[in-house]
């Protein structure tokens, strides 16, 4: 596999500036919850999924959505998101099976193993990587060392950078709560890097607004636990970006 063939129809997505991305749920292992949610956001219009590393979640997203495109999240030590697990185990068999991008959650404070996997994952996968990762430890000038770093290793726009402003805080639909979504994809965006930029960590139906408002030139927005909760409304969601 390599970013040319496996990654045409996200490039074109990302490049759209308006790509909605519904995060399943790094830890979300119910096949038919995420086969559900999968085929009513497709439905709605979304067309780029996050998924449980898992051979069977990303099976069941591939059936609900067939015109998809599909990332699966890792971590590193320390980041709230997932359980740290071996790459070598888990990532093959999911290769194999056609994803369109690896996302390496980084906001734990350990550099060595961040870059460790970020190594492996350049290594071993020819389609577009994403770092995920925010201020919730990091200072506004480790985070952008951090980004530059992992970025310089990659050809231009083959990279996504998840701006993380509130983990796992989609609870509200206010401007509070999407904030600092909006304030870290400003660091993101000031450090003038070779990237595509998307927002969460609080994402909602404000987000997309508010970005605008601040002068943010997103190419997209991850929402999560937002999205899940009001999946009611996904068509909704999906064009308020």
């Amino acid at each position: 596999m390599n970013t040319e063939s496996s990654g045409k129809k996200l490039k074109e997505l990302l490049e759209n500036g308006n790509c909605f991305k519904l995060v399943c749920g790094a830890g979300n292992g119910d096949v038919s919850e995420i086969e559900r949610l999968t085929k009513l956001y497709y439905a709605a219009g979304c067309r780029f999924f996050d998924l449980s590393a898992s051979e069977n979640i990303v099976k069941a997203a591939k059936r609900a959505a067939p015109q998809g495109c599909f990332c699966v999240s890792v971590s590193a030590k320390g980041d709230p998101h997932c359980r740290t697990r071996d790459l070598e185990e888990i990532l093959p068999p999911l290769i194999d099976l056609g994803i369109d991008c690896i996302e390496l959650h980084a906001s734990g404070t350990d550099e060595e193993e961040v870059m460790s996997k970020w190594l492996w994952l350049n290594k071993n996968f020819n389609g577009f990587l994403s770092v995920c990762a925010g201020r919730g430890r990091l200072s506004d000038v480790k985070l952008t060392e951090r980004i530059k770093k992992m970025t310089a290793l990659r050809e231009p726009y083959t990279t996504i950078v998840q701006a993380d402003g509130f983990p796992m805080s989609g609870g509200e639909d206010d401007y509070k709560t999407t904030l600092q979504a909006v304030a870290a994809a400003q660091i993101i965006q000031n450090a003038n890097l070779p990237v595509y930029l998307m927002l969460s960590g609080g994402t909602n139906s404000k987000t997309a607004g508010l970005a605008k408002q601040c002068g943010i030139n997103y190419h997209g927005i991850a929402m999560g636990s937002f999205a899940r909760a009001h999946a009611e409304d996904a068509k909704g969601l999906v064009n308020s970006i």
